[in-house]
């Protein structure tokens, strides 16, 4: 593929960054869901401090409590996404 951009306004570069990063971009928010939500969800986290947040040892209320916190995050996180129009199952 072949592109040209010709414009003067330094506004106009830093749009067009954005957009070459697109994928990327789309790639981090991809991150986060699989490797800050999934695991809430799944199999549970290997980072320590969030282990320890998530502790067993907590009593039954305060682990529920602090799980369904990440399940509204979970669910905010993508709600923000569908209000920005973006899909994250959108790949080429």
């Amino acid at each position: 593929m072949k592109i040209t951009i010709e414009t003067t306004e330094p506004d106009e570069f830093s749009k067009l960054r954005r957009m070459l990063h697109a994928d990327q971009y789309l790639e981090a928010l991809n991150d986060v869901a699989d490797k800050v939500f999934r695991p809430a969800r799944k199999h549970g986290y290997n980072d320590p401090e969030i282990k320890a947040l998530l502790s067993e040892d907590l009593p039954e209320a305060e682990l529920l409590a602090r799980l369904d916190l990440v399940a509204a995050l979970e669910t905010r996180f993508y709600e923000v996404l569908r209000e920005n129009g973006v899909d994250l199952e959108d790949r080429p």
